[in-house]
This record gives C-alpha cells, structure tokens and sequence, in this order.
C-alpha cells in the first residue's frame, strides 16, 4: 500500500463555473455542495475571470443566440489566459467541436440526471488541479487534454476493494460508448484514481489502467494517470476518465 506524504504542498488553482439561460440555474443546484463557485458576475467582462486557472462554461445549443453568448464567454477568458472548458448541451456534434465536451441529452433519462453528469465532470476536473495526490495531475495535464484537435468523453465509476474491478470499470466504460464514444478510439486519456491508503496500492492502478487501455485506448494512446488519496472512501475506491478521441 502507499504511504501518504503529508508534506505534498497544495497546489493553488481557481475553477469558477458559469452557465447561459436555463444551464445556471441547473448547475447552481448540482454545485452548491461543492467549492466550485458559480460566476455571479457578467461573463463576458475579462475582469470577471481575473485570478481564474479554468473557466467552466455550460450552455444548452438549443437557446437562441447560444453560441453566440458562448463565443463571448470565450473572448473575456482568453484575455484572462483562463482555460476555458465548454460543455455543450446538443443532440447533435458541433461543427467546430475542437476542446468541446458537447453532451446528447437524449443519453440521460432526465435533466436532473444530465445535470449530475456534468457536475461530476467538472468536480473531476477541479479534484486533478487542485488536490494533491500521491501520483499528481495538474493544470498541465489538463491543458493537453483540452487543448488541440479532437472530441472529448468523461466517465466515473466507484467500487469496493472486494468488488470485481474489471467488472466495474467496464460498467463505467460502458457509459463512455452510450455516449458515442468508440472502442479502441481513444488518442489521449487523463486517469485519476483515488481511494484509502489500506486499499490503493500501485498493483490497483495498474490493472485499471491496463483495463481501460486495452478497451478504449489504439496502439499510440498516451494515458496520463494520477493517485490521491481519500480516507473518507473506506474500502471504496473511485476512478474518473476523460478520453480524446
């Protein structure tokens, strides 16, 4: 089992979140558990994201005028030199879909549960860059994933130590091909994992890593993994997986 070093320093990087139209009012119930503030300021003023690491923006492509709104977003966070992550909610791909995580929400059964996937999104993201881990992820590592050409695919899953692993993780693959993502397709992938110090060890990652390589990774996949541990989680241990594809 690993040893936890509880000299890791933390690593500073601020998310903030916005939505356009109906989105803000979802995300603002998904995330009020959280630390991840919602954006009560204009959007499109660059002094709004001054300070900010990564920008989350959600917007549903069908209000009108959504990509508009969305493209304004984007101007006032480039001048902040904000990571600027957009989840877009559309039945079909973006023509320009490059750094997108566009969602079909005909592959939720309602909006709460559409809503509880992308909170979850941008709660992994927010873990990666900003908690210390054993095996540590960071803003860098994230650039990468969304930056470049390429579609992008989220899952998460959670299992206890005495669980079939291979089982659950290909319960949480299996979410990653509902919504459109191909086996064998995936060109990069960000990995963290965490769970206690008596039930991750190197051997765990290792074999989900192996698991989910051989599924939806092709013979060039580069797979960027991180560790954390959680105490919290007890005998549980929990993965997230982004993909580009």
């Amino acid at each position: 089992m690993f040893e936890l070093d509880e000299n890791i320093p933390d690593t500073v990087c601020t998310v903030k979140v916005t939505g356009i139209g109906k989105a803000r009012a979802s995300l603002d119930k998904f995330l009020t558990q959280s630390n991840i503030p919602l954006l009560n300021e204009d959007a499109t003023a660059p002094e709004s994201w001054a300070g900010t690491g990564v920008g989350f923006l959600v917007a549903d492509a069908s209000e009108k005028n959504a990509w508009n709104n969305i493209q304004k977003v984007l101007q006032a966070t480039k001048k902040q030199n904000v990571l600027s992550i957009t989840l877009l909610i559309t039945e079909t791909p973006p023509l320009m879909a490059d750094g997108i995580m566009w969602v079909n929400p005909k592959n939720f059964a309602s909006d709460t549960e559409l809503y509880d996937y992308i909170g979850k999104s941008i709660l992994s993201i927010q873990s990666i860059i900003s908690q210390p881990g054993l095996v540590n992820l960071d803003l860098e590592d994230v650039k990468g994933l969304f930056n470049g050409s390429g579609h992008l695919g989220f899952t998460y899953g959670e299992y206890t130590a005495t669980a079939n692993k291979r089982t659950a993780v290909q319960q949480a693959l299996q979410t990653l091909t509902s919504l459109g993502v191909a086996p064998r397709s995936g060109k990069f992938m960000i990995l963290n994992i965490t769970g206690s110090e008596d039930h991750l060890s190197m051997f765990e990652i290792c074999e989900i890593s192996e698991l989910i390589h051989d599924s939806f990774g092709t013979d060039d996949c580069s797979i960027i993994w991180g560790a954390t541990i959680d105490n919290a989680l007890a005998d549980k241990i929990r993965i997230s997986l982004w993909v580009k594809y």
